[in-house]
């Protein structure tokens, strides 16, 4: 719906067969949507930790952990070492995702 159709009208007259449509008009013009909602995504499940919490608190058993949850027990449980260790690790991985992402976005702007 956010690629307008007289693009595929101009597409059509000049000859672009369905799949370069595809490959040419449509995914360039949505790719933008996917890295966005990719990041949200990314976001949302990593630090799901309130809503599990609330509903579940980690159960039953430990089906509903997520990173942040696990790094929150173990710290009040005095893992201290073992969780901060997992939150560097949790954090460097989030970081190169993001800045894998956005040099993504970048070079499609220009």
């Amino acid at each position: 719906m956010s690629v307008p159709e007289d693009v595929y009208e101009a597409a059509d007259i000049d000859g672009a067969s369905k799949f370069q449509q595809m490959t040419r008009i449509t995914i360039p013009l949505v790719f933008s949507y996917v890295v966005i909602n990719t990041i949200l995504g990314f976001k949302g499940y990593l630090n799901a930790y309130d809503i599990i919490v609330g509903l579940t608190n980690g159960g039953p058993g430990t089906s509903t952990m997520s990173v942040a949850m696990n790094i929150v027990n173990g710290l009040t449980n005095g893992d201290y070492a073992y969780q901060m260790a997992n939150a560097t690790v949790f954090f460097i991985f989030t970081l190169i995702v993001s800045l894998l992402q956005l040099s993504l976005m970048r070079g499609r702007n220009k």
